[in-house]
């Protein structure tokens, strides 16, 4: 995720016509594909990539058809934006382009040929879509439109694994830390007991989920979940020990007062809290 980056397998197939490598004789020729004109087609947002078969020879018939095939364990990188993790969408893509022009080559999808395995070996992400494209790039430094053709599909994440891990026990230390509204003003001892252990069991949860969360320089949704959370579970300290403060001075009905108050309080802030990460 914060590499912005992903894996594949994946094949390229590439054929086209040159009349010029015509022969009498009907066989298929394997020539070294620098010996002879071939699209220049690179892929813009690879990054690593291993070869799995030679993809340095092009099987030429006797008419002049050419195809060249080649496999790749390969890594390509693409801008993501986790403002929405862990309930966040992302499109996916491998671009091609070629060095010539629109012009002087012209991409064309082969629709039987251009798709993905049955079977992903993605076990967070479900997988959609997929499309191909062609189109045109501009290129700056050559100052010149280029060939580019685009394959893309759609990713989701799958939230289920964040919600039982993440915001359901969160919100279980939040309803703990409640707890102080029904205790009796008077028992110092139980009120600041229950908040302290609120606040160390969220300290504990806090450091449990650091390496499932993505460390970027800005806030997900997730992030502002069990940040406010947090700072809940903080309000509802400070009100048990405002409210042990009034039973101390026997200002028994002001503490009372004000745990009604918070009992009505707090759920709702809760609720708004759950609405600005996840739905707002």
């Amino acid at each position: 995720d914060t590499k912005q980056t992903f894996d594949t397998d994946f094949r390229i197939v590439m054929r086209w016509f040159d009349p010029r490598l015509a022969s009498d004789k009907e066989e298929i020729r394997q020539i070294p594909i620098e010996e002879i004109w071939h699209p220049l087609v690179a892929i813009q947002n690879l990054r690593d990539f291993k070869k799995m078969s030679n993809d340095d020879v092009v099987f030429v018939d006797h008419e002049g058809h050419c195809i060249n095939v080649g496999r790749y364990l390969a890594k390509f990188t693409v801008p993501l934006n986790l403002k929405n993790f862990p309930n966040d969408k992302h499109k996916l893509y491998i671009q091609a382009r070629s060095f010539y022009s629109p012009d002087q080559v012209k991409f064309t999808i082969d629709e039987d040929l251009t798709g993905w395995s049955s079977v992903l070996s993605i076990p967070d992400w479900s997988v959609s879509g997929g499309e191909a494209k062609i189109d045109t790039f501009f290129s700056d430094t050559q100052a010149r439109e280029m060939a580019q053709m685009e394959f893309s599909f759609k990713i989701e994440r799958f939230f289920g694994f964040y919600f039982w891990r993440i915001i359901i026990p969160l919100t279980l230390i939040v309803f703990m830390s409640w707890g102080v509204f029904w205790i009796d003003p008077k028992r110092l001892e139980a009120m600041v007991g229950l908040s302290a252990t609120s606040i160390l069991t969220l300290f504990a949860f806090q450091f449990a989920i650091g390496a499932l969360l993505p460390k970027i320089g800005y806030l997900t949704r997730i992030d502002k979940f069990t940040m406010l959370s947090s700072l809940l579970i903080f309000l509802a300290l400070i009100e048990s020990l405002l409210t042990a403060y009034f039973g101390k001075k026997d200002w028994v009905e002001k503490a009372i007062v004000l745990d009604r108050i918070s009992r009505v309080l707090f759920p709702i802030s809760f609720i708004t809290i759950i609405w600005y990460a996840f739905f707002w």
